[in-house]
Order: C-alpha cells, then sequence, then structure tokens
C-alpha cells in the first residue's frame, strides 16, 4: 500500500518519510497482519481464476464468496474480516469499496442458509455464568502457580468489566489499581486507540 500511495513522491520529498510512519501507525499491528493475511487470500484466488484483486467489481467478490462457501474453510459468522479486508484495501488507495451493500448482504445471507442446510447450523453461543466465575476465581485465590492466577485474573476482570478477551492477553499489572472509587482496570485492546485507552471501574459495593 505505501509504495503505491506515495509512488508519485520522490523518497526524499520532505515529510514523507513521517507520512509513511503516521499511516502505518493508524493501525494496529495485529489489524495489518490479519488484513494483509486476508486480502492476501482473495489476491490468491483472483490469480487463480484470472480476476482482478485491486481494483475488483462487486462480481469479483461475489464470486470469491461462492468459491469460500465451496471450499467449506471459511464459515459464515467469521465471513466479515473478509470482506472488510477487501474494503480496507481499496478505500487505502482511493477506490469504491466493492464488498458491501445490498448484494453483498444478501449474498452473505444466503452463504448462511447454505451452510446451515448442507451442515449444519452452527453451534449457538450463551454467556458464561457467574457460577462459573466464581469457581474460576476461588481457583485463582487457592493456586500457587503464577501462570493459573494470571489466567484466572484474565478471566475474571474480562467477566467483570465487559472486556475484550485481547485486553486481558496483554493486560499488565500497571493496569489495574485501586481508588476510592472502586477497582479501576486500563483496558488495551487490538481495536482501542493507544492515545486513548478506556478506563473501566467497578464501583465498591
Amino acid at each position: 500500500m505505501m509504495a503505491t500511495l506515495f509512488a508519485s513522491l520522490a523518497p526524499d520529498t520532505p515529510g514523507v518519510a513521517t507520512a509513511r510512519r503516521l499511516v502505518a501507525a493508524g493501525r494496529r499491528e495485529s489489524t495489518v497482519v490479519s488484513y494483509n493475511g486476508k486480502f492476501q487470500r482473495f489476491a490468491t484466488y483472483c490469480a487463480m481464476a484470472r480476476l482482478c484483486p485491486l481494483p475488483a467489481t462487486l462480481s469479483t467478490v461475489l464470486a470469491y464468496l461462492g468459491w469460500l462457501s465451496e471450499e467449506d474453510l471459511v464459515h459464515h459468522t467469521s465471513l466479515q474480516p473478509y470482506l472488510t479486508a477487501i474494503n480496507s484495501a481499496h478505500k487505502d488507495l482511493g477506490f469504491e469499496a466493492p464488498a458491501e451493500g445490498r448484494v453483498i448482504t444478501l449474498a452473505r445471507k444466503g452463504f448462511g442458509e447454505i451452510e446451515a442446510a448442507e451442515r449444519g447450523a452452527p453451534p449457538a453461543h450463551t454467556a458464561l455464568p457467574s457460577s462459573v466465575v466464581k469457581q474460576i476465581l476461588i481457583r485463582g485465590l487457592a493456586s500457587s502457580d503464577l501462570g493459573v492466577v494470571r489466567r484466572c485474573t484474565a478471566i475474571v476482570f474480562l467477566f467483570a468489566f465487559f472486556a475484550r478477551a485481547d485486553s486481558g492477553v496483554i493486560a499488565l499489572r500497571s493496569d489495574v489499581t485501586v481508588s476510592e472509587q472502586g477497582l479501576e482496570f486500563v483496558e488495551n485492546g487490538k481495536n482501542l486507540e493507544m492515545m486513548r485507552p478506556a478506563t473501566l471501574v467497578l464501583p465498591w459495593g
């Protein structure tokens, strides 16, 4: 993307090097890795089908969805990140996003309907019961294994603060503080801006 964005400017143009850093810093590394991998999957399909991946047409994206359905490796509930990666690559370079709109919505719905009819409906997800979280808390308090304590603490905190799963994975001791207001947790996550982390408070009582 960078090469295309700045192709019209000489490498030594004042501000270009920093502009590259600004654009790169606009997304978390994990997001970049995810988008790149999923767009590469789309590009690989296009090469196989002799289609243009960028800019892609609506028909190309629909054919890709059909191929994903036939391949049966990506399921209906996981489709959105693949479409988002395609749209992001196009918008970054000033093209219209081809993987959105009414027809894409219909195709996604049809993807799910055919998947359910041919392979069965996916299992329903339910909330983690508070009684289970209590048992996890008790186990963590009773354990002398720091790894077990950390994992139990992460689960309990995510439950108590309704935080993201990746926030628990990267949480540090410094992210947790005790104040007069209550227990505070600075939530960091791949989709949260580093300059504005979310501070969650669990009031006493």
